[in-house]
């Protein structure tokens, strides 16, 4: 009997092994600052193959072979469905980035209900395809996508915005006495509150050389009471507004969250940060810099602290 079930055990096993396909995944971290313990992949590996992890954001590591900034991984995985997102890290904490889940292709979604991607296991081999951090294509299709060359000030002069406060405003009062930091956000985005802890102090900083920083709040109108107490119970230094039906957000292209746009004292768009990792608040610094350098104005430099206003690496809320 034992010999029995040992043989209908291993001709399982050789089975399995037969028609499992051999997958590929790639995540190109263009514009990314990768964290120190790697880009992994975390998923329903396990229930496909057992010798996988189960959304384990350290069991499978991805390798980039040539310092280009693509990192793959190729497992060995059976018919079915899997879903799954990439780690920039190695942990579900503040101290990683995982993927912000809100994306779709337009001709084939590459996400599932909940925000995973998604994929289709057959019995041949697969390549997932190339993908930009936070995507569903390409870094170059995501970039080209972004490119805005419209001026701020004249496509949307007559543009009102609802401030947290009730009042309206427009767009165009926060351009022309220098640079603008158009923030867009929402309470449920992991990442968001250490970014905003950020930009308060860069807001202060920088006040009294034009900066003026811009939150856009982009809940959905059923959870757009979330945003007040969200911000009460934070102590940012700039203004907050509310776009429930996503019009500015329609306007920018903004399909990740957060999204960082930089406009000159001209309305003219400069450059954008699309999501946050650690660090990237020194690329934010290092634009500014360079704005008021070419234009001679004098600065004081800054200096970020881990502690900035609105941010608790022990104590980050996400509001949905």
């Amino acid at each position: 009997m034992n010999k029995m079930i040992s043989k209908i055990f291993s001709f399982v096993f050789v089975m399995s092994f037969l028609t499992a396909a051999q997958v590929t995944f790639h995540i190109d971290m263009e514009g990314q600052t990768v964290s120190a313990n790697g880009v992994h992949v975390a998923g329903s590996f396990g229930d496909n193959n057992a010798t996988y992890p189960n959304w384990d954001p350290a069991g499978i590591a991805l390798i980039d072979d040539d310092s280009d900034g693509v990192y793959s991984v190729t497992l060995d995985l059976n018919p079915g469905t899997i879903e799954y997102k990439f780690i920039n890290g190695n942990t579900w904490d503040g101290k990683s980035d995982d993927e912000w889940a809100g994306e779709s292709n337009d001709n084939q979604p590459c996400r599932a209900n909940g925000g995973n991607r998604i994929i289709t296991v057959g019995d041949t081999d697969l390549d997932v395809g190339l993908v930009c951090w936070e995507s569903c294509i390409p870094c170059d299709e995501v970039y080209d996508a972004l490119k805005v060359d419209e001026v701020l000030n004249t496509v949307v002069p007559d543009e009102k915005i609802r401030m947290i406060n009730g009042e309206f405003s427009e767009l165009k009062n926060y351009v022309g006495d220098g640079p603008l930091l158009l923030e867009f956000w929402t309470t449920w985005c992991p990442n968001c509150p250490k970014q905003m802890g950020y930009l308060s102090d860069i807001a202060e900083h920088f006040e009294n050389n034009g900066l003026k920083v811009l939150g856009i709040n982009l809940n959905e109108p059923k959870i757009v009471n979330k945003v007040k107490p969200y911000i009460q119970n934070r102590n940012f230094s700039y203004d907050i507004a509310i776009d429930p039906e996503n019009i500015l957000g329609d306007y920018f292209s903004v399909t990740r969250i957060p999204t960082l746009i930089l406009v000159d004292d001209d309305g003219n768009i400069i450059n954008r940060y699309v999501g946050y990792s650690p660090g990237k608040e020194e690329d934010y610094i290092k634009e500014l810099e360079n704005y008021y350098s070419e234009r001679g104005i004098k600065y004081n430099p800054i200096s970020l602290k881990e502690d900035a206003v609105g941010f608790d690496d022990q104590d980050i809320s996400i509001e949905f």
